[in-house]
């Protein structure tokens, strides 16, 4: 994470992951607006916008700045795994891998929100993780009133953490690299 009071000279590469992991942010935010509605009108079949959101996530996960490794493997390997389980949903018939999937991408993004909550220091982007998991429930157990109303909130406040993001400087994301564990 980030230290704003280390300004680091950014390379062409950090560049270019500051940009892809904020785009993810973007994007997590409308894969989540099209699972909302896709939950009102066609709840089964979801697994086409997870699509979206594991492209998302890939971006977000694959550029993630954080310090401590440990917690940077558990999300790089939830948003692996939720990608490879949704290539595994599209040749299954049935819902487990569908439902698997979601639940490891938004794992990284429960996470990924977390840890943006520590730059904004608002309440309300810390309980984007219990939306996200009030979402999976509607989703995993056919309540699609609840699934579509939380991913929408969620969604809400997910745009607004980018909207936040976009407006800092990049060097702002990358923070000391001296501090990155290895």
């Amino acid at each position: 994470m980030a230290d704003i009071k280390v300004k680091e000279k950014l390379t062409l590469i950090d560049k270019v992951s500051i940009i892809s992991y904020r785009a993810g942010m973007i994007f997590f935010t409308i894969s989540l607006l099209i699972i909302a509605l896709q939950q009102l009108y066609y709840p089964v079949w979801y697994k086409h916008s997870l699509v979206w959101m594991a492209f998302s996530v890939f971006l977000m996960a694959a550029n993630l700045h954080i310090y401590d490794k440990n917690i940077r493997y558990i999300l790089v390997t939830s948003a692996w795994l939720g990608v490879w389980l949704v290539s595994l949903s599209f040749i299954s018939s049935g819902q487990v891998a569908t439902h698997l999937s979601l639940g490891a991408l938004l794992i990284c993004c429960a996470g990924v929100s977390y840890k943006e909550s520590f730059c904004f220091s608002l309440m309300i982007v810390k309980i984007n993780p219990l939306l996200l998991c009030v979402f999976y429930y509607g989703v995993v157990f056919s309540k699609p009133i609840i699934a579509a109303t939380f991913a929408i909130v969620s969604a809400l406040i997910s745009a607004y953490m980018a909207y936040k993001k976009l407006r800092m400087p990049l060097h702002y994301d990358l923070g000391d690299r001296s501090k990155y564990q290895h």
